[in-house]
């Protein structure tokens, strides 16, 4: 799985155990706590961006911790990062503007909006991720100016309607049919998007500002595009430190970022803590409408899904009821949680590649809950990169081994490594990037994901008999799962 397509697929990661820190002396103020975890996070170059904390409705907590840029230059609170997959709330929200002023139906057909449109779905299959549309993504990276880098601007597709014309244009299967199952889709959010736009008369950004943002006081938030100028004065660029360690590279640009719906919208911390407070108060939708978006799918087999309209949603006995959402797209990480039992709101913005949030929330959490916190382990996949780059295959085997041994403070995560083998292998570095696929199939062999990805490295090298091997591996992996 491609690098950005793996990040967008990211709704709240796996938690990794963590290291136990010390409670601070009283009488510390939870803020002065979070500032101290957050301190040490970036001691230990855990953590580079925004945090903003709300206890019973009411901010508790909120810095801008690193920079702004691989240029060097400082965050500040007004800061305005990349939402990647936080901005799909938003797309829901404009289409249920557009549901109660009588412009559309949920369960109208995608058709009745996009009549081109080559597949049977509904707007409620495409808000829920039911509808099995096809990846845009794999599509573009095959179809469009392949022999060009994803980074390059002369390879930049043409916004939401170059989306819906490719589509139309090589009809890629569908995956199965609306309703059947969950299975997360950019796609049918830039469809929403297209929906939006079509049914109002407006472009999606327009309608976006004029019935989303304003009306909720967002008044820093806007969908961007590189087709358009729009005014960013705080905007923050993604970066990531170089494979070996020794740079950092700025990581902003994609040739499919013109596309809106599924990403593309940059806000900042007071921005998204007003886009909370809107929802309690029923500024841009009614209280019916809003619990609609918080109520998940029912699949065609009676089962109940996790995800409602654009909200991931989990419930227990310590938190009650929380709808989320994480998002992941060239240098951000973003993600947004809201307790609605008891109106508490963690937003953590960053632009450095991070690979943390998730462990990064944990520690919030945990803080909010009682004042303590653990910090997370760290990445072994990113310890090991740089020795591979730096010191070769048998220097990176041998320093996974004391890695291994070292279990309190490194962890081994399958979707790291992977993460990793995809940026070695964008990066030319295929012999590399295989080493580190075959690491994962050692340490996860019973995953699909990981043996087709040690096919496309094979793939790369040129040896089609063993990329043959790994991919007929992973799919026999996959049909025992299902």
């Amino acid at each position: 799985m491609k690098i950005g397509h793996l990040l967008s697929l990211l709704l709240i990661g796996v938690f990794a155990c963590r290291e136990q820190a010390p409670k601070l002396p009283n009488p510390a103020s939870k803020a002065e706590i979070f500032q101290t975890y957050l301190d040490e996070l970036a001691q230990k170059a855990q953590f580079n961006g925004n945090v903003l904390v709300a206890e019973n409705g009411k901010v508790v907590f909120k810095a801008a911790t690193g920079l702004n840029s691989a240029k060097g230059d400082s965050l500040t609170l007004q800061s305005q990062f990349r939402l990647a997959s936080v901005s799909k709330q938003f797309t829901c929200m404009a289409i249920m503007t557009l549901q109660e002023k009588g412009l559309l139906e949920y369960d109208d057909a995608v058709q009745k909006h996009i009549p081109e449109w080559p597949y049977e779905a509904t707007i409620r299959n495409l808000m829920h991720h039911t509808s099995g549309t096809p990846s845009y993504e794999s599509l573009f990276d095959e179809k469009w100016k392949p022999e060009l880098e994803a980074d390059d601007p002369a390879r930049s597709m043409n916004g939401n309607e170059h989306m819906v014309s490719m589509m139309v244009q090589h009809k890629p299967d569908v995956y199965f049919e609306p309703g059947e199952k969950y299975r997360y889709s950019n796609a049918a959010y830039v469809l929403l998007a297209t929906i939006v736009a079509r049914v109002s008369g407006q472009p999606f950004e327009r309608y976006l500002r004029e019935n989303v943002f304003l009306p909720a006081g967002m008044n820093d938030t806007y969908v961007f595009s590189p087709l358009r100028e729009d005014p960013l004065k705080n905007r923050v660029y993604g970066f990531r430190t170089s494979l070996d360690g020794k740079n950092r590279l700025d990581n902003d640009y994609h040739f499919l970022n013109p596309v809106a719906g599924d990403g593309g919208i940059y806000s900042t911390l007071d921005d998204l803590f007003a886009w909370n407070k809107a929802l309690y108060a029923e500024k841009v939708a009614t209280r019916a409408t809003i619990e609609t978006a918080f109520t998940p799918a029912i699949l065609n087999n009676q089962d109940t899904s996790w995800y409602g309209f654009g909200w991931g949603i989990r419930s227990n006995e310590e938190w009650g009821k929380r709808v989320s959402h994480s998002g992941g797209w060239v240098g951000f990480s973003t993600y947004i949680e809201r307790m609605l039992d008891h109106e508490h709101c963690i937003i953590v913005l960053t632009n450095n590649s991070a690979l943390n949030v998730s462990e990064v929330v944990a520690g919030l959490r945990s803080i909010l809950k009682d004042g303590t916190y653990e910090l997370p382990k760290i990445s072994a996949a990113e310890e090991l990169t740089p020795v591979l780059l730096n010191e070769g295959i048998d220097a990176a085997r041998a320093k996974l081994a004391t890695l291994k041994e070292d279990s309190l403070h490194y962890a081994i995560v399958e979707w790291q490594f992977n993460y990793k083998g995809y940026q070695l292998l964008e990066d030319g570095k295929k012999e590399e990037a295989l080493a580190i696929f075959t690491i994962n199939t050692e340490n996860f062999p019973e995953s699909a994901n990981v043996w087709d990805s040690q096919g496309d490295a094979y793939k790369a090298l040129g040896d089609t008999v063993a990329a043959s091997a790994s991919f007929k591996k992973a799919k026999e992996l996959s049909d025992q799962s299902e």
